[in-house]
């Protein structure tokens, strides 16, 4: 920084720049001279911005006719975004921030400038420069940084912060610029001297590439997998470098217009690839899909077989489905996949994709009709088409606004409920800050009449529609998720208030961007995406829009076709009712809230109109009942460095912010929860979601607007209901506890978890133990990609990966490797029981693990609820004898390990885990989880991962028990027999359970608890039916 006194020049400590090049730099504040006004700056509420202009004021400005001026309360700041879109290939070398300060205040002013650089694989890069300004003391600070040339850049944030802990400090800002400096990139490779296959004339060509210019399409899966274009490549001019960690692939996707009479049977993909590095073990796997307009999909998918070679293979990859019809094709998708436990950095040239088209007259070579006689697929895309749905609802739209969520006709009774329930809405003006509320000030408006808080709401509906439409060209609109219902609810809530040119200018950023949004690949009409956040999202952003501009805008059936036909009925009602019927959305705790309540408003305004979707599933409300039983009975210890205890559920999937002790049920949770209690108002249901909403109220994160429908209720006593909860499905988990009480134990199974959807966990036979408020067992929960609270050590420990690999979880792994990524099925549930005193499950999980390692593989769970145990049961048929199996639980604190047996304390309880089978030819390692990520000072979350592996046996049975450090220790023997192993469960010396395993079926077979002497009782095998409605849950002891 350079200080400016009086006459001389002080240096204080200019950061010095290393033997890095500015020939090419740029420039990422356009306007930093402020002679413009102030746009794309902002501030934290109650620190003010404004334009200091000549003649204004007795401080004139620092330079030129203009200067920014802002009033800066403790650790508030002057903010600038720079965000380029995801996946636009910006990479820096070099950031150089300035900033002329002046302080204009009669108080010493502790000034801080930094400059983030956030990278798409979640790493953070920082720069500051600090001083301490007297009053009228003007500085010119500094900050610049070398930064990782090769990981593209996801967002660039400027900042100047107060670090003063008392008073509001008055600051001249000028002369503001942020410099990067893109790097240079060399690489010296042998060319590739290869014979590509003969591509047939018949095959239209999709992709060609060499990389000599650009990427060509090329994306990947995730921020953490790195690419760029390297010069010389493979061939002496440009090859595709790509860096892919564990089980993360790259891809190319060729999306045909809808209707384009584009029919096929075949296609074929290669691509020419090189390992960089000689100790890489894994191999490639190189997938070719067609995706086809009626939502079926063709697939294949071969791998190197053996090791990926330093000098470099061809890889090729066909799909010939030339002995059935061809289908109109809706696109075609060719990827290459890392499988294997260490990264892959590979070099990747010569890129083909091709498909073989056909025209719809042309038959195959039976002569069978090449289309099938009822006629190719016609264009859900075409508003004049019937999709299937029913409209007649619509003569009962309101002709006047508002008309989503409520009418004119409510407004008295919501008058009413206001009064009683008086609330301020937020007035930031910045989409995605704290405070930025649109429609709660429209809702104000709407309930009090004042024009401040209209106008509030028009600006921010503004910004909102500009965020929105500013997407428009990009692959994901992730801005039409966040801000399209506040966006459309203002628009329907102030159309009045509104001028007419207003309303088309809204209109004109909202209707083509929700429209193409409906066509883009990730989030479309396909079945893949049933539960995807960005599939939701847009349906719903369609169905409200089409009702607000309904009697406006043509466009407006198509909005509503679309949405209802297109993504309601033919996707969404299949996979609620057949597919996945449990109710719990398989993007986990982070993401999957969003398909709950994103759905909230459209439900409420269409039941209005005579259209009740809950009538044609009963997925949300069983959704409501998952709620219940995966949210835990007491305050939890989320993490063992604080003090700090929150309400929490059951992670899975991604699962960030279980770290900080105040993992509360997210907002999205908490909004759903308020709309089931005015769904379901009367019920048992509500009766027994209120004691969730008894204890752990976050009132702040339900928009007023959903509030207002709530008359309140009684609340229900939880011990009227069954203790376990199970509905089967694509994903299918369990829930089981020894009682309602507070201090009882919890267990979550896992048992097969869903198809790839986006933010799900490779878990599937996953199991979790809670007890009391602090966590016996639990997986490592995190985003599941890219940011460094997501990454741990990997299976041999010489890398960190992610937590959404298997390794994260308490999951089986066979010679290192866990349930694979597939869109089959990824396992079977084939047996669950309820009793009063103990749960049984079982699942084969065979098709979840790759065929190369295992034949079978099947975990069958057994929780026993007086002793609050549970056992668990590997039996595999691996492919190598020799191949080591490997149990894993997780623990959040180091685990002492004793001959056959490991515990560890977490506060007052105690987890002891006990391996039962094999009995010698075991081995341990307990492996640091440690994050680099701190919150105040102290480690992320102490996770220590047991592994106890053994290569000598095919099975493997231990014992899980959580107790009070005081109580009675339980101890677990294992008896052979000719027939069976028996387990007796003992109590001091004190017998308290028997459990008998029959060596055949190798499975859990008799049970006696508590019952000396008698004879074992025999365990049911098949799934148990059990019964839900909107008042209670029974098992009903009916198998199938």
């Amino acid at each position: 920084m350079v200080k400016y006194l009086a006459t001389r020049t002080i240096l204080i400590g200019i950061l010095s720049l290393s033997a890095n090049s500015f020939a090419n730099e740029r420039e990422l504040i356009s306007n930093g001279d402020f002679e413009s006004g102030y746009h794309g700056f902002f501030a934290n509420d109650s620190a003010n911005l404004s334009i200091l202009n000549t003649g204004e004021s007795v401080h004139p400005p620092l330079r030129g006719n203009s200067s920014l001026i802002v009033d800066l309360p403790p650790y508030y700041e002057v903010s600038y975004l720079h965000d380029p879109n995801w996946g636009s290939g910006e990479f820096y070398q070099v950031i150089s921030s300035k900033a002329l300060v002046k302080n204009v205040s009669d108080v010493l002013a502790d000034i801080e400038l930094c400059s983030n650089v956030y990278f798409q694989n979640g790493t953070l890069v920082s720069s500051c420069d600090n001083a301490k300004l007297s009053p009228n003391e003007i500085v010119n600070f500094e900050a610049v940084s070398d930064i990782e040339p090769n990981v593209e850049v996801d967002r660039v944030w400027f900042r100047i912060e107060s670090k003063h802990d008392v008073g509001t400090v008055k600051l001249l800002v000028d002369e503001v610029s942020m410099v990067v400096t893109p790097p240079t990139t060399g690489n010296s490779q042998p060319p590739v001297n290869v014979a590509l296959p003969e591509i047939p004339s018949s095959f239209d060509t999709l992709l060609d590439s060499s990389f000599e210019a650009n990427l060509n399409g090329f994306t990947s899966t995730s921020r953490d997998s790195t690419f760029e274009i390297i010069k010389p490549g493979l061939d002496n001019n440009g090859s595709l470098r790509a860096d892919l960690p564990s089980y993360h692939r790259i891809f190319f996707s060729y999306d045909f217009p809808w209707n384009s009479n584009t029919f096929s049977d075949s296609a074929k993909a290669h691509i020419y690839a090189k390992q960089l590095s000689s100790d890489y073990t894994g191999y490639l796997e190189m997938c070719l899909f067609i995706v086809f307009q009626n939502g079926d999909f063709s697939r294949n998918c071969l791998d190197s077989t053996d090791s990926l070679t330093v000098s470099g293979e061809l890889l090729e990859v066909a799909i010939d489905d030339g002995t059935q019809s061809p289908i109109e094709v809706d696109r075609i998708y060719f990827s290459i996949q890392n499988i294997g436990n260490e990264r892959a950095q590979l070099y990747l040239d010569s890129a083909y994709v091709g498909l073989h088209t056909v025209l719809a007259n042309e038959g195959p070579v039976d002569s069978s009709p090449a289309i099938p006689p009822a006629a190719p697929p016609s264009d859900p895309h075409d508003p004049d088409e019937n999709l299937a749905t029913d409209l007649e609802w619509t003569k009962n739209i309101s002709p006047s606004h508002p008309r989503l969520l409520f009418t004119q006709d409510n407004m008295n009774e919501l008058r009413d409920w206001h009064s009683k329930n008086p609330f301020e809405p937020g007035n930031i003006l910045i989409p995605g800050y704290s405070g930025f509320d649109p429609s709660g000030n429209a809702f104000k408006y709407l309930l009090t009449g004042e024009s401040r808080y209209a106008d509030i709401a028009i600006e921010g509906m503004y910004r909102a529609a500009e965020e929105i439409y500013s997407e428009l060209n990009l692959k994901t609109c992730n801005t039409c998720r966040w801000y399209g219902e506040e966006t459309i609810l203002s628009f329907d809530w102030l159309y009045d208030y509104m001028s007419a040119e207003q309303r088309n200018y809204i209109a004109s950023r909202l209707t083509p961007t929700f429209e193409k949004f409906l066509d883009t690949y990730w989030g479309s009409a396909l079945p893949i995406f049933d539960e995807n956040n960005f599939f939701w999202g847009y349906f719903r952003n369609a169905v409200l829009w089409g009702i607000a501009i309904y009697g406006d805008d043509e466009k407006a059936d198509m909005f509503l076709q679309r949405s209802l036909a297109e993504r309601w009925e033919n996707i969404g009602i299949p996979h609620f009712n057949i597919g996945s019927p449990s109710g719990i959305p398989s993007e986990g705790v982070n993401y999957g809230p969003y398909l709950l309540y994103y759905k909230n408003s459209v439900q409420k305004t269409l039941k209005m109109y005579g259209r009740d979707l809950h009538t044609e599933t009963n997925w949300y409300r069983n959704s409501a009942w998952w709620l219940l039983y995966s949210t835990l009975p007491k305050k939890t210890f989320d993490n063992p460095n604080s003090e700090a205890a929150g309400w929490t559920v059951f992670p899975y999937g991604d699962a960030g912010g279980f770290y900080s002790g105040n993992a509360q049920l997210n907002y999205g949770l908490q909004r759903f929860l308020s709309y089931a209690l005015t769904e379901w108002d009367g019920s048992g249901l509500e009766g027994y979601l209120r004691n969730i909403t008894e204890r752990n109220s976050s009132a702040s994160e339900i928009p007023n607007y959903i509030k207002a429908f709530d008359n309140g209720g009684d609340v229900s006593q939880l011990n009227q209901l069954p203790t376990d909860y199970f509905i089967d499905g694509e994903l299918a988990y369990a829930y089981t506890k020894s009682s309602w009480d507070e201090d009882a134990a919890v267990v979550n199974l896992q048992l097969t978890s869903p198809n790839p959807v986006g933010h799900e966990h490779l878990d599937s036979g996953n199991w979790q133990f809670w007890k009391d408020g602090v966590w016996a067992s639990r997986e490592s929960p995190a985003r599941g990609y890219g940011s460094l609270n997501g990454q741990i050590p990997g299976y041999l420990e010489q890398e960190r990966v992610n937590v959404n690999l298997p390794i994260a979880h308490n999951v089986l792994l066979v010679n290192g490797e866990g349930p694979q990524y597939q869109y089959e099925p990824r396992g079977s549930v084939t047996d669950v029981t309820s009793e009063d005193d103990y749960f049984y499950a079982s699942v084969d999980l065979s098709d979840a693990y790759s065929d190369k390692v295992v034949d079978n593989v099947k975990r069958s769970f057994l929780f026993i609820k007086p002793i609050e145990s549970l056992l668990i049961l590997d039996n595999v048929v691996k492919r190598d004898p020799d191949a080591a199996m490997t149990f894993i639980a997780h623990f959040q604190s180091h685990p002492q390990i004793s001959h056959d047996s490991y515990s560890a304390v977490n506060r007052h309880i105690e987890t002891k885990i006990t391996t039962l089978l094999p009995t010698e030819g075991v081995s341990t390692r307990v492996v640091n989880e440690e994050r680099e990520i701190r919150v105040d000072g102290q480690p992320f979350d102490n996770a220590h991962r047991l592994m106890v592996e053994s290569k000598s046996s095919q099975f493997l049975l231990h014992a899980v028990v959580a107790k009070s450090v005081s109580e009675k220790e339980l101890t677990f023997d294992l008896v052979e027999g000719n027939s069976n192993y028996l387990v007796k469960v003992l109590a001091g010396e004190d017998l308290v359970a028997e459990i008998s395993i029959d060596k055949d079926s190798m499975n859990f077979s008799k049970i006696g608890i508590n019952k000396l002497g008698e004879e074992l009782v025999d365990i049911p095998k098949g799934i148990e039916k059990m019964s839900l409605d909107n008042d209670s849950i029974t098992w009903n002891n009916v198998y199938k």
